[in-house]
């Protein structure tokens, strides 16, 4: 049960780097580029460490 939230987790810092990634692109000045690598940044730190746990506990088949 403890890797469902996981998942959820996971799915949220995937979401929330391809949105602001996207959201780079369309960025109107620096600052605001700026804020938003900042958080792509966050959604990245969150995605490598759990898809490390999550392919770690997966039951062996």
């Amino acid at each position: 049960m403890p890797s469902y939230g996981r998942k959820i987790i996971f799915i949220i810092c995937i979401l929330l780097m391809s949105i602001s990634g996207a959201a780079q692109v369309l960025s109107p000045e620096y600052v605001t580029f700026i804020v938003l690598v900042f958080v792509n940044a966050l959604g990245t730190a969150g995605v490598y460490p759990l898809a490390f746990i999550i392919g770690k506990n997966r039951p062996k088949s």
